[in-house]
């Protein structure tokens, strides 16, 4: 007999890019559900080159 197994949180990553940082309540294409959207900045190429600009001549 197997215990009760945790529900895990799925991960999509081939959902469209959002324009906003700020948490959506949408419905899971995939199972239905109520969903609350989690967003994570992640720095790009400019901001990198920016702060190493920054960083040499400033």
């Amino acid at each position: 007999m197997q215990g009760p197994q945790g529900i895990q949180p799925a991960v999509f990553t081939s959902l469209p890019r959002m324009g906003t940082a700020t948490p959506i309540r949408s419905v899971c294409q995939y199972c239905g559900n109520y969903i609350i959207t989690v967003t994570t900045p992640v720095p790009g190429v400019l901001t990198w080159m920016l702060c190493t600009g920054l960083f040499v001549f400033g």
